[in-house]
């Protein structure tokens, strides 16, 4: 039997549409982009963390999408974190030579709350190559990660505490959302 241990993420394959997810890429496109930034400081660290991002704002369609499959996940998953808030949806454009280390989405003490985060794949994963999301179980082994989670609109919700990251890509531009949720220290 497989435990949320041996698999410690909740995915959908191609849960939203291809003309959803174009769609979103195209609004995307039209909001203003910065270079990603980490930790508390939003220091650029091209070591790090090489990617364009933007944000869409507060009550965007994006924000319900992304909290409906969290609070299906958290459920699913029996995880049952408590949730109480959640930040922004980044929009995030990886064109080659793009990347982000190991991280994980609470280390930081601003982000310490951050409990669950979500990806949603909104590229088609035939238009560009390497770009993948790696993650670590909670024992630091390697995550077997599904086969269709690069498939256009594919999501896929964790806890923040877990290491994981995004492989350089090398052609084509891969672009995702991606949100997390907090709520007060674990009991």
């Amino acid at each position: 039997m497989i435990s949320i241990r041996d698999i410690p993420y909740y995915w959908w394959d191609g849960a939203i549409s291809p003309e959803v997810c174009n769609a979103i890429i195209a609004e995307g496109e039209r909001q203003h982009f910065a270079e990603a930034g980490v930790k508390d400081d939003n220091t650029v660290n091209k070591e790090v963390r090489t990617t364009e991002i933007a944000f869409f704002d507060s009550q965007h369609a994006v924000e319900g999408i992304c909290k409906h499959f969290v609070d299906l996940a958290n459920k699913a998953a029996k995880w049952n974190f408590e949730l109480d808030s959640y930040e922004n949806v980044q929009f995030g454009k990886y064109m080659p030579g793009c990347f982000y280390v190991p991280h994980r989405d609470c280390d930081v003490k601003n982000y310490s709350n951050r409990k669950l985060s979500i990806s949603v794949q909104l590229s088609d994963g035939e238009r560009y190559s390497g770009g993948d999301l790696r993650m670590k179980d909670f024992e630091g082994g390697e995550c077997e990660m599904p086969e269709g989670l690069r498939n256009q609109g594919s999501v896929i919700v964790f806890p923040s505490m877990l290491l994981h990251e995004v492989t350089k890509v090398r052609v084509g531009t891969r672009y995702s959302l991606v949100q997390w949720h907090s709520g007060p220290n674990f009991k």
